[in-house]
């Protein structure tokens, strides 16, 4: 999944990525769209892998010509909603759709805890609703909310999605193209419900680039250096190297076997009782640039069950999932968090086309990894741990805590 994958950081794709959005600067005619889509129809299935293993071709095609018969009856939004439902049937989370979605949201950072969703920060308008759980979205229960959204997403298990779902709640755009939103350039209502089941009703705007809160002063380390591919940080009261691993991407003033050769030259000069590489936030890149580590890790005392520890969960996906697998396989690595959002077996090097008139990015995958037997829905962890809204509120980080309380027998 190298070079492929790493195409995936570089352009937006709705799957996996980051949102930077383009936008689209005008209309587009009826005749336009189903240039578009007929264009869709016709490089997708030449260009995916396996096309018609993952969906019948006489589906495919039925789902493209019922399309077209509706498009002079659509709005943008949902022509850009159904097109995004046709590519998610396919249930490849490398395979799907970006580059249309329209900037401003709603001033929200919604988070999937172990509970539910809930607000992990916001504007000061609406601080009121701080750490409160989304139960509806205009007067629609959220579970049926999710259930429509989940059409719009790539994604091969729950881990994935779970992780997706927050931020296209925020979308005005996709909510309105689901018929969720009856105007996607007016306020819409949010109710929440907090610890004593109390429920707040909010009339919400969208808006760009909103200023939340909540700044970093109460985030654990897992939070923090985001603009950072790796760092590293040594814990002495607990005697552990902590290593943050959050894009598989070389940094141009730190190149990887640089930043390795940093860590391990500390280790060996300060006391380390253990060793954790956090992966849980890291959805990819280039999976060959971890080589330098499994080479200064081999023979290191480090390299024993109890000492050395990966930290996954749902945004692990892509390569970081890949070297997820290999510190599993070849060194003495305890993983610990969630399953991750990408299957052991699964496509990737993902290449990208765009659509002529609207600019939408299609990216589609390019080949199949079978690396599991058992053909497993994740990598699994070997501790599971939940993460709850109370640990984000008491600025815990339960997956590190679990390493610093976990005693190898």
């Amino acid at each position: 999944m190298k070079k492929g994958l790493f195409s995936m950081i570089v352009v937006f794709f709705i799957a996996g990525c980051s949102q930077e959005e383009i936008i689209m600067e005008s209309m587009l005619t009826t005749e336009m769209w189903l240039e578009d889509i007929e264009e869709f129809a016709q490089r997708l299935p030449a260009k995916q892998v396996d096309f018609y293993s993952l969906i019948d071709e006489d589906d495919f095609y039925q789902k493209i010509e019922l399309f077209k018969i509706d498009v002079p009856h659509l709005n943008d939004a949902q022509i850009k909603v159904r097109l995004n439902q046709i590519i998610s049937s396919l249930g490849v989370a490398h395979t799907g759709m970006g580059g249309y979605f329209i900037d401003e949201k709603y001033p929200f950072d919604f988070y999937w805890f172990d509970e539910g969703i809930f607000v992990r920060n916001t504007t000061k308008e609406y601080e009121e609703a701080l750490y409160t759980k989304l139960v509806k979205l205009n007067g629609i229960e959220i579970n049926h909310v999710i259930k429509q959204v989940s059409s719009v997403i790539s994604y091969e298990n729950e881990y994935w999605l779970k992780k997706k779902i927050p931020s296209y709640l925020l979308i005005p755009e996709v909510l309105y193209g689901l018929g969720i939103i009856e105007d996607m350039n007016k306020k819409t209502s949010f109710s929440f419900e907090n610890e004593e089941g109390e429920v707040l009703d909010l009339i919400v705007s969208k808006i760009d680039n909103p200023n939340f809160v909540i700044k970093n002063e109460l985030n654990p380390l897992f939070y923090q250096n985001k603009d950072q591919n790796y760092w590293f940080e040594y814990l002495p009261k607990t005697k552990i190297v902590y290593i943050q691993y959050n894009q598989c991407m070389e940094m141009k003033e730190m190149p990887f076997d640089h930043f390795v050769k940093e860590v391990f030259d500390f280790m060996d000069n300060n006391e380390t009782d253990k060793l954790v590489i956090d992966l849980r936030d890291n959805t990819g890149g280039d999976s060959s640039i971890f080589a330098p580590f499994f080479k200064a890790i081999e023979k290191h005392e480090l390299n024993q069950k109890g000492k050395l520890y990966v930290l996954i969960g749902g945004r692990t996906f892509s390569s970081a999932r890949i070297n997820s697998m290999e510190l599993k396989q070849y060194t003495n690595a305890i993983l610990v968090g969630e399953p991750t959002g990408a299957k052991p077996n699964s496509y990737g090097e993902s290449q990208v086309f765009k659509l002529k008139n609207s600019g939408i990015l299609v990216q589609y995958s390019t080949k199949y990894f079978n690396m599991d037997k058992k053909d497993l829905d994740a990598l699994y962890p070997d501790l599971e741990v939940p993460y709850t809204i109370e640990d984000f509120k008491n600025g815990i980080d339960p997956f590190l805590e679990m390493v610093i309380n976990h005693v190898q027998k």
